[in-house]
């Protein structure tokens, strides 16, 4: 696409997926027949070489020869017409570009352009080469008609673009907006679609309401696989190994091709059409069309539609589309999206939202802003309840998204067109096979030569030659090599650890840093709650904080001598906070939602309940119907209305029965039942959330806050909080508890009105008084510290916690668990107002200082010792420097150094820190990805839904839940505890070891019978196909399924596998053991033609003579080096078991080795006959052994104790300088240098 540079030729698309940005380089083409006519004649008659060639390198060649750049400002007709317009798609992190054409769409009708193209449609993101949307002089050449007919669409990876005649630039259909939406009220939930054309317009553009995955066919599957140069290669090589008589091994090879092109086939076909079962849903839904009820199939669905989730006939249970909640109220299932197993309330959207966030907000911006009101397609619905009062049941959504635009077809495209994995063991395995094809290159030369020289004949030469290619290149690579992960899959699958992505397994063997979340995953999954410590008023001291009630007893019989009488009728009460200050719902009598809520409400001992809806029995409405009232124990509600203006359905909190209570006590100590009047609800951003509540009879209303003990500290007046405030704070979060703090806010005199819909959340959660403080105590789980002891010690790996909680309750969970080292000073970051004095004398007196924020690192436990701004170094006179100290950073410093501080800082702040608290959902994955960016291989594990960004974006997620596993991770593991992330590092390294040894033991093979062929073709003679089939099967294959069996070890090793082919170690490791190859079968050629008895082959032109003791030894010495070459690469340790206890590859190799001495030592008999040897001096076996003892000996030797400093010398001889290596590295050295 280097040609298209003109804006008019190409355009830059930025497509948002979830978390994710797809960033796509669109090329316009157009092609040419005759062109194509050269192009496709050249293909064949080369017997579709430049086919085959072409696929190989993406189609590029194709481009360039057929197509030429060309502007999509024309007409549609004219486009229509013309027919060979192509639209080339690059995508930054796909391989390879796409070839689409440019498809017509006939729309039914002719509708106003901006009913496909709103002008309220957000546009950010789709930008041209030259940086703007459209030059002027290309808009000019535009006709922009006010109507179309016909649409130019681009389908490419489920996702549809639309091309906007007025600027030739492609728009994702995603995006388009209902115009309706911009002036939408209540009444336009009451009519739906009514035009029947605009639901014919809007189901041509959309299409059918289904995630239809497009399966490839049989053939098409067959014929990719067919293509693909391994199984090419193995083409060519079976035809020559016919014609070289050698049927039997091509017969094997073509077999276990077709077995592997079948498996592949199978699993592809039904991988696709298990995807197709899972992705398609459909169900009656009731739709509301020209202010009538109608029931159709969900496929019919269009956005715009007005649906009734609460149709009783055909419940919906499994939602077909995104839908937005317009009133009622809604208990989903989201585990299927999130992980998160808890059941989430969706409350109705107010117009206002609609007509702001959802017609101009991107996606994104939309999730953040609307996700308490979207009910997403494949979510499921577990309670709809309609607004009351009502008598129509009816509850409305309005459907915004369709097919693959939705949260599901999100999904499951991510699933179709995973990230590709940039692993580069592929990349170098690919280029080591073509040294290795090189390196065959020069043998078939030589033999052409050599061959021509002593006279063989031309049609022997072109055989022999030929055959070399497939002797240095092993056709058997690929499978052994897949062999590997299928066998890792399986021993994962027996831990109950569950992979969708295969690759990632090696991929896990990289790992070199280990992120954890805390509560679930570190931790227990449920908060116990402790006690509480409410605020008291004690004559002597002041106000503090009570002792520690460990029950709600406790609390209830608080001493008198500590509580004022005043205190004790104060109208806001700590109790009551603990009882209302959530979010929970009701699902069949039991309270669902948060589990700390759930445990805070059971602590209290009171009840949650929601009002009942009651027929006033003779009541008639307005509109001769019943008249619904509302009845709430007592509680009269006076009709409250929802902030959107329709009546509320409030929760009560029913008060401590008499029983319960001393009699003769104050009303409020005997309890009142409450009524949650309004929720604002818990917010990542600000840390916490409040309820207005009305208690039975009270004119007033209470206002309850909880959240984060600093975040609600700010929110109190500063006479309210205790003495002792930041004391016991700082005991318990040390100690490692969780701690809330609760306070509240009396107003005397509130009416519903102004309680459920006028009162803003800033006007609300401002001068508050604070109750005391809620502790829970989060136990670590049993196995934690002894797993995170393993990966420290055994594993060496750097440990980083990832949570929401404080940042001294975090660092006291690291220390217990031994994240942290806890004989060292842990400094955390703060955010510290600088103030600068004005130079201008006049700007002081008015302004005074102008102040920055500055961030400060302080001793937690002595805040007047700090580090060092820049280089994080203590600003001490001692020698204590960066690498004596633990650091911790909380989520707004973390915020403030991403964005301000110099990279120097950051990158030591990152490598260094272990503790990352006060972390919402985005910045748990920007750490993941900041990480990345500094060269680690990351894995992440977690259990809930805030974690699925982080995981989605980790090289190796690790989800610790039930839920589907291809959704939140590419790996599942059913054990709870996080030992599960050593099974799969274990797994990882020992697969990622083995596929090494694999390869190199493949290459050493390859290059030992290309040497052996090499030195027989140079005495003008080969060997038998007898000998051939032993070797590539009966010796081959046995050894390369056992090496796949190798078995991970059971400690984890300090020292890393090498993560590339391409380096010194490995490509050293495979040079010394091909030199002493080549060396003993040297010593042994040259041996045996210094014997009296020895009798060279006989030069048959036509045919070369096989039968020789030229033949006969070197096969009898080769056999030994494929032995001792795999000995030496199945050892096992560090990352794999013993060679001893792999039950398959010992015992094959037993059994090689004793039939091979056999071989060695005999000079008759049927064996001997059907290799075709020639007997040899009865001297010369001996003589033989004792040469491969001595390779045994050499190599074993060299693989154990010389690899390592010879790949030493060898870089520093060949590296002058040496390479820049990762930046994670490279700042760990210099903090462990002290500088």
């Amino acid at each position: 696409m280097e040609e298209g540079r003109d804006s008019r030729f190409s355009q830059t698309i930025l497509l948002e997926e979830g978390e994710d940005v797809r960033r796509l380089e669109l090329g316009f083409y157009r092609t040419s027949l005759f062109r194509l006519f050269l192009w496709y004649s050249a293909c064949i008659l080369s017997a579709g070489l430049v086919f085959v060639v072409d696929r190989w390198f993406g189609q590029r060649f194709w481009i360039r020869f057929n197509c030429r750049p060309s502007s999509l400002v024309l007409s549609a007709e004219r486009r229509q017409r013309q027919n060979r317009f192509l639209v080339v798609v690059d995508e930054a992190r796909s391989e390879g570009v796409e070839i689409l054409p440019l498809k017509s769409l006939n729309l039914v009708r002719e509708v106003p352009i901006s009913d496909v193209f709103t002008d309220t449609e957000p546009i950010i993101g789709t930008t041209t080469t030259d940086g703007g949307l459209s030059s002027s002089r290309h808009l000019s050449e535009l006709a922009s008609p006010p109507t179309i007919s016909t649409l130019s669409v681009l389908d490419y990876k489920a996702t549809r673009l639309l091309l906007d005649p007025r600027t030739a630039k492609f728009r994702p259909i995603s995006s388009w907006r209902d115009p309706c939406w911009t002036s939408w009220d209540s009444t336009s939930a009451s009519k739906g679609l009514t035009d029947p054309r605009t639901i014919e317009f809007r189901e041509s553009m959309f299409g059918k309401n289904q995630i239809q995955v497009e399966g490839k066919g049989v053939v098409e599957i067959m014929l990719e696989e067919v293509l693909h140069p391994f199984y090419v290669f193995q083409i060519y090589s079976i035809v020559l190994w016919c014609n070289d008589d050698y049927v039997p091994y091509a017969i094997v090879i073509a077999v276990v091709s077709i077995i592997g092109i079948v498996i592949t086939t199978v699993t592809t076909k039904r991988a696709i059409e298990r995807m197709r079962r899972v992705s398609r849903f459909s169900s009656p839904v009731s739709v509301l069309r020209d202010s009538g009820w109608v029931t159709i199939d969900s496929e019919d669905l269009v956005p715009g539609d007005v649906v009734d989730l609460n149709q009783p006939r055909a419940p919906m249970g499994c939602l077909p589309c995104d839908v937005l909640l317009l009133e009622g109220d809604c208990i989903v299932d989201e585990a299927m999206l999130t992980g998160e197993s808890v059941p989430v309330l969706k409350a109705p959207c107010p117009d206002q939202l609609i007509r702001t966030s959802l017609v101009s907000d991107s996606a994104t911006q939309q999730l953040k802003k609307l996700d308490r009101h979207l009910l997403y397609s494949g979510t499921r619905l577990i309670r709809v309840r309609p607004p009351c009062p009502t008598t129509t049941r009816v509850t409305k959504g309005l459907v915004i998204r369709t097919g693959f635009s939705t949260a599901k077809g999100s999904l499951v495209r991510q699933m179709l067109f995973p990230r590709p994995i940039r692993f580069k063991f592929y990349r170098d395995a690919f280029l080591f096979i073509g040294y290795l094809g090189a390196i065959a290159l020069v043998g078939t030369i030589s033999t052409i030569i050599y061959f021509h020289v002593i006279g063989v004949d031309g049609a022997e030469i072109a055989l022999r030659s030929l055959d070399v290619l497939t002797i240095a290149v092993p056709p058997a690579l690929p499978a052994t090599l897949s062999i590997c992960i299928t066998f890792a899959i399986a021993r994962l699958r027996r831990r109950r650890i569950h992979c969708t992505s295969p690759q990632r397994i090696n991929v896990a063997g990289m790992v070199n840093v280990a992120c954890f979340d805390k509560t679930g995953t570190l931790t227990e999954e449920g908060l116990d709650v402790l006690g509480v410590r409410s605020v008291v008023d004690s004559k002597p001291e002041g106000r503090i904080l009570s002792p520690l009630h460990h029950s709600v007893q406790d609390l209830r019989r608080e001493k008198p001598g500590i509580r004022t009488e005043e205190e004790q009728r104060s109208p806001l009460d700590l109790e009551e906070a603990l009882a209302t200050t959530h979010d929970l719902n009701l699902l069949r009598g039991e309270p669902i939602g948060e589990p700390l809520e759930v445990k805070m409400l059971g602590w209290t001992g009171r009840k949650l309940e929601e009002e009942e809806e009651e027929e006033e029995e003779g009541g008639e409405g307005e509109g001769g119907g019943k008249v619904i009232l509302l009845r709430t124990g007592g509680i009269e509600c006076g009709r409250p209305r929802n902030p959107e203006g329709t009546l509320a359905r409030i929760p009560i909190v029913r008060g401590r029965r008499a029983s319960e209570s001393q009699v003769g006590t104050d009303p409020v100590e005997a309890g009142k039942d409450v009524a949650l009047v309004r929720t604002f609800g818990f917010s990542a951003q600000l840390r916490r959330m409040s309820v207005i509540v009305k208690r039975d009879g009270d004119v007033g209303a209470q206002l309850y806050c909880k959240g984060a003990p600093e975040v609600v500290s700010d929110l109190c007046l500063s006479e309210s909080l205790p003495k002792d405030y930041r004391q016991v704070l700082d005991h318990y979060t040390r100690a490692g508890f969780r701690v809330l703090a609760l306070a509240g806010k009396r107003f005397e005199a509130m009416g519903w009105e102004e309680a459920s819909r006028f009162m803003t959340r800033g006007e609300a959660e401002k001068g508050l008084d604070l109750l005391g403080l809620l502790i829970f105590e989060n136990k670590l789980k049993e196995g934690t510290t002894a797993a995170i002891a393993r990966l420290r010690d055994d594993a060496r790996l750097p440990i980083k916690v990832c949570t929401g909680d404080s940042v001294l309750t975090a660092v006291s969970v690291a220390r217990e668990c031994g994240i942290l080292d806890g004989a060292k000073p842990v400094y955390s970051a703060r955010i510290r107002k600088e103030g600068k004095e004005d130079d201008d004398d006049d700007k002081v007196s008015k302004i005074g200082k102008r102040y920055q924020d500055v961030v400060e690192w302080f001793n937690l436990d002595d805040e007047d010792e700090t580090l060092n701004d820049l280089d994080l170094n203590p600003n001490l006179q001692g020698s204590l420097r960066l690498k004596d100290v633990e650091l911790a950073i909380s989520g707004e410093t973390y915020r403030h150094l991403m964005n301000q501080s110099p990279k120097e800082t950051l990158e030591r702040a990152m490598v260094k820190a272990k503790v990352f608290a006060r972390m919402s959902p985005d910045q748990k994955q920007d750490m993941v990805e900041r990480l990345q960016t500094l060269g680690y291989t990351v894995s992440f594990t977690g259990d809930g839904a805030n974690d699925c960004g982080a995981l989605k974006a980790a090289d190796v997620g690790l989800s610790l839940s039930e839920a589907e596993a291809s959704v939140a991770a590419p790996f599942t593991s059913h054990c709870r505890e996080i030992s599960c992330l050593e099974d799969l590092i274990r797994e990882g390294r020992s697969a990622l070891s083995v596929s090494f040894s694999m390869f190199k033991w493949m290459s050493v093979y390859s290059l030992t019978e290309y040497f052996t062929v090499l030195l027989l073709y140079g005495r003008a003679t080969s060997m038998d196909n007898a000998e051939y089939l032993f070797i590539d099967v009966f010796l081959v294959l046995p050894i390369a399924f056992g090496l796949a069996n190798t078995r991970p070890s059971e400690r984890l090793s300090s020292q890393p596998p090498p993560s590339r082919l391409a380096t010194f170690l490995p490509v050293t490791s495979m040079l010394g053991q091909v030199i002493l190859v080549f060396l003993s079968q040297t010593v042994v050629h040259l041996t045996l033609r210094s014997r009296s008895w020895y009798q060279p082959p006989n030069l048959d032109p036509s045919d070369l003579e096989l039968k020789n003791q030229d033949n006969t030894a070197l096969f009898k010495a080769s056999i030994f080096s494929y032995l001792i070459s795999a000995i030496c690469y199945s050892l096992g340790p560090p990352h794999s078991q013993p060679l001893y206890r792999n039950l398959l590859l010992f015992p094959s190799l037993i059994l090689l080795a004793s039939f091979s001495t056999y071989l060695l030592f005999t000079n008759s008999g049927p064996i001997f006959n059907l290799f075709g040897m020639e007997p040899l001096g009865t001297e010369f076996p001996p003589m033989i052994l004792s040469i491969l003892l001595a390779q045994l000996v050499l190599a074993i030797a060299f693989e154990t104790w010389a690899l390592k400093p010879t790949s030493r010398f060898v870089r520093a001889t060949l590296r002058r300088r040496n390479k820049v290596g990762k930046t994670f590295k490279r700042v760990e050295r210099e903090i462990s240098e002290g500088l």
